[in-house]
């Protein structure tokens, strides 16, 4: 090679095909010398780097390396010195404009004539978008090698015989093999015999239509949903399979790429979605309550049987989905029909308002509605869905607890019992009878018409002409003489024209017909084991019959009034006449509530001459819960008895319209400070219980009485609820519902005053004292704390407490 001396210009002569072959090159090739000066400079270079022969031919070739890079050229000129070639050496070499590039570079020797080294000859190649791509390649093979062997679903690849030459680790594990080296030595025949597959429908699924079979038989594409059964365990699983084949350049399928995605919990989710749905569905058709949605444009969406049927709109109507139509219906039965519309249009002008109303019907039933917006999550609107519940039995319980309340009010106001049965056989008519009549049996056996009521006053007289023209025959098998006899009621739901043909003359005969009696009940007035005379109920002119709910309220009352007139005359007598009074101002057997114990104590203070002025009650709100009462009025004797009457009833008929307790609560407190001539007062704790699943969920509220206690299972105590305002005294109370949840085993402990506030021997009292006893009473019964709870305020005392004493315990059973 000639000395660069001998160069005639900037680019060094070459002489013939080798220089015309070295210029076309698109490789960078150019000769250094052993010094590492540059000393020719082809145009393959001069496009890789960017310098121009005359820019770079006798300078370092140390100028193209980066810095980091330039002990490398000392390296290299060592070895070529030394006669060594270095071949396709990757690094990297920086370019005219300070890019750093990729390149491959092949160096040798350059001789002289005599063999000896004399330079270096340099091929380069730029290979950064090669190594971009392999840096490229390398990531998304990562990439494939993280989807595949962590990704949930399950990949196989088939080769074009159908074997299975690629599979993941999922894949592996869908099938019941630990991993996919494993799953790929085991024979497919193996594989098949684990499971039974099967069609969404139940048919056999054969191995000839897997998706990937098919495809080797010349589907593009293919795919199946199938029902797997693990033949070991019964075990049924639900896979979607995809696959797609791999084509070479001729478009041959040389694999078969299989997904298998697991939906188990899908298509389980779909199944309890579609039961859910079955099951809304069966519950609203069986509800007794009225259901209907109605989109924004006014269609009926849905309406249940019950809705039908309590508007009695026709199913042809209910059929066109037209709100507009079926309100038609509605519209023709509603007492106030305008009312009704206006309501019902301004609902929907304010589609956001959640409300509920009642409506009075021509036919006398009342209807409640309760209405509200229909939303999805997202907060979408789909309408509005009305609930309407036939109300009509509820409010005439409510009216007969409001009755017994202002009845038994009166009983035990005055010791007068002729003016008392007076006015309540006066407050019966109109409400339970069209006649009420009160009989009181004489110690001659003889029954005296004490009194007597009518709608129409100016028949009363008459009717008891009519007792003294016709005497009762106390031989009768039937009527009065037979209720006086057996004690027992006797009622009759209808009067047919001729029943009483064979028991009565003609003259009595014409005369009952004018009474048109349509309907009667005959209570007995029984007070301790005795029959002391009978209370009548008859519909006549009204032409309405008696059914149970009226017998049941009848029956309530004729106690009542049994035991007023017990006490009137028995009053010289006066402790067991508040002995008797009090028993029957305090419950019955408890109600049965489901999964939870009640038990009760009571012991009126001194020696028991008067009522008592705490109470407990216990009873079915028919709302799915139980409400638990302790109170304590105001004074004793028969004005305490009075209030305890009034305030058990109106808590009772206040729980049949309202389901929180401080709801209840404040009506008592209305009612107290309406009905109160003098100042009236009580404290109460009202709870409502609702049972469920191992424990009951308690809804306390409190009205100026201590706090109930709560007794944990694993002996811990507390005190539920907070402290509310007095009641029948101020206008606006304070109240606060607290809802405490109770497990298996706790017990909730209500009580009265008398309990804390009791003088003892050891001087302790309150609620830690009560805590300490409660404590010691982990795993009894609910009878069993009770019992304790009384002894530990009784003991050893022989003369009648300070103040009543009233304890009520539930506790959930175990």
């Amino acid at each position: 090679m000639p000395n660069t001396d001998e160069r005639g210009d900037a680019r060094h002569p070459l002489a013939g095909d080798l220089a015309a072959i070295v210029e076309s090159s698109q490789d960078a090739i150019f000769r250094k010398s052993l010094e590492g000066l540059i000393e020719s400079w082809n145009s393959g270079a001069e496009a890789m780097y960017g310098y121009r022969p005359e820019e770079i031919i006798g300078r370092p070739v140390s100028k193209l390396a980066p810095p980091e890079r330039k002990d490398e050229i000392s390296d290299i000129l060592e070895r070529i010195a030394r006669g060594e070639r270095v071949e396709h050496f990757s690094t990297k070499r920086v370019t005219k404009d300070g890019r750093i590039i990729d390149v491959s570079l092949s160096i040798s020797p350059v001789r002289d004539d005599t063999g000896r080294v004399v330079g270096a000859a340099t091929i380069a190649r730029d290979i950064t978008q090669q190594r971009l791509a392999e840096r490229e390649l390398h990531i998304a093979r990562q990439q494939l090698a993280i989807i595949t062997r962590a990704g949930a679903d399950g990949i196989t690849i088939q080769d074009a015989t159908g074997r299975m030459v690629y599979a993941n680790d999922s894949a592996a594990r869908m099938s019941g093999y630990p991993d996919a080296a494993s799953f790929l030595a085991a024979p497919i025949e193996e594989v098949l015999q684990r499971f039974e597959l099967l069609h969404e429908d139940g048919r056999p699924f054969s191995a000839e239509e897997l998706p990937g079979r098919r495809v080797l038989r010349g589907e593009e594409q293919a795919e199946a949903m199938i029902r797997v059964l693990v033949r070991r365990t019964g075990e049924e699983n639900w896979t979607l399979v995809r696959a797609a084949p791999m084509h070479d350049e001729d478009g041959t399928v040389h694999h078969v790429v299989n997904v298998f995605h697991y939906i188990t919990e899908q298509k389980r989710a779909e199944h309890q979605l579609r039961f859910q749905n079955a099951l809304l569905e069966a519950q609203s058709e069986a509800s007794e309550v009225g259901i209907v949605v109605i989109s924004p444009a006014g269609e009926i969406v849905s309406a249940n049987r019950r809705f039908g049927e309590l508007w009695k709109i026709p199913q042809e109507v209910l059929n066109t989905k037209v709100n507009q139509a079926a309100m038609e219906v509605v519209k023709g039965q509603v007492v106030d029909a305008d009312s009704f519309v206006e309501r019902s249009r301004y609902l929907w002008d304010h589609i956001d308002v959640e409300a509920r109303d009642e409506i009075a019907l021509k036919d006398g039933r009342v209807i409640e509605r309760y209405t509200r917006t229909l939303k999805d999550e997202t907060g979408a609107t789909y309408g509005r869905i009305e609930y309407f519940r036939d109300v009509t039995e509820d409010r005439k319980r409510e009216e007969g607890q409001r009755f017994l309340a202002q009845a038994t009010k009166e009983l035990v106001s005055s010791l007068d019992y002729q003016a008392t049965l007076s006015r309540i056989a006066q407050m019966a008519v109109p409400e339970l009878a069209d006649w009420c009549a009160v009989d009181i049996l004489e110690p001659d056996g003889s029954l005296e018409l004490l009194a007597i009521a009518h709608v129409d006053p100016s028949k009363v007289e008459w009717a008891r002409e009519f007792r003294r023209r016709f005497p009762i025959d106390m031989s009768a098998l039937t009527g009065l003489p037979r209720v006086i006899r057996t004690g027992d009621a006797e009622l009759y739901p209808s009067i047919e024209p001729g029943a009483l043909e064979t028991s009565l003359d003609e003259e009595q005969l014409e005369v009952v017909r004018d009474l048109q009696l349509s309907s009667v009940m005959l209570l007995p007035l029984r007070a301790r084991g005795r029959t002391l005379g009978v209370i009548s109920f008859v519909f006549a002119e009204s032409g309405r019959s008696y059914g149970e709910a009226d017998r049941l309220l009848a029956e309530d009352l004729a106690s009542r009034a049994a035991l007023a007139l017990d006490n009137a005359r028995l009053y010289r007598e006066r402790d067991e006449i508040a002995r008797t009074l009090q028993e029957g101002l305090l419950p019955g057997p408890f109600p049965e509530v489901p999964g939870v114990e009640l038990a009760a104590r009571y012991q009126a203070a001194g020696e028991g001459i008067d009522v008592g002025g705490d109470f407990y009650d216990a009873f079915d709100t028919e709302d799915g819960s139980w409400a638990l009462v302790v109170g304590d009025v105001c004074g004793k004797g028969p004005k305490a008895a009075a209030l305890m009457g009034a305030a058990r009833h109106t808590i009772r008929a206040a729980a049949l319209r309202e389901q929180r307790p401080s709801a209840v609560l404040t009506m008592l407190n209305s009612a107290l400070q309406q009905q109160s001539r003098d100042q009236w007062f009580c404290t109460v704790c009202y709870v409502r219980l609702r049972p469920q699943p191992g424990g009951a969920r308690l809804t306390v509220c409190t009205g100026g009485h201590p706090l109930p206690a709560i007794l944990r299972a694993d002996g811990s105590v507390e005190f539920a609820g907070k402290p509310g305002t007095l009641l029948g005294v101020f206008r606006d109370i304070a109240l606060t519902d607290a809802t405490v949840e109770l497990g298996s085993g706790d017990a909730l402990i209500l009580f009265t005053d008398g309990l804390t506030d009791a003088e003892r021997t050891d001087k302790e009292f309150g609620q830690k004292w009560l805590a300490d006893v409660l404590s010691q009473n982990v795993g009894r019964s609910a009878e069993e704390i009770a019992e304790r709870l009384e002894q530990e305020v009784l003991g050893d005392r022989t003369q009648g407490l300070p103040d009543d004493l009233a304890i009520l315990v539930a506790k959930v059973m175990p």
